[in-house]
């Protein structure tokens, strides 16, 4: 086994660069996570005007039938 892929045979220098990078792919991976989620909720938001729109289309059209 290669010494470099024991953590515990790490220079303070590796320590740290690997600490960084480590940061920086949980920083990303959140990141993702969180604008999926946004836009999943602006899709549902859309969706939802547009449902709440047809239906008072539907019911003035009905209203308009009665008069």
């Amino acid at each position: 086994m290669n010494k470099n892929l024991n953590l515990l045979n790490w220079t303070k220098k590796q320590q740290i660069i690997g600490g960084a990078v480590t940061i920086v792919l949980i920083g990303g991976v959140t990141t993702g996570v969180v604008a999926n989620a946004n836009h999943q909720a602006k899709e549902r938001k859309i969706e939802a005007l547009k449902n709440k729109k047809i239906k008072l289309c539907k019911a003035r059209a009905e209203k308009v039938k009665q008069l």
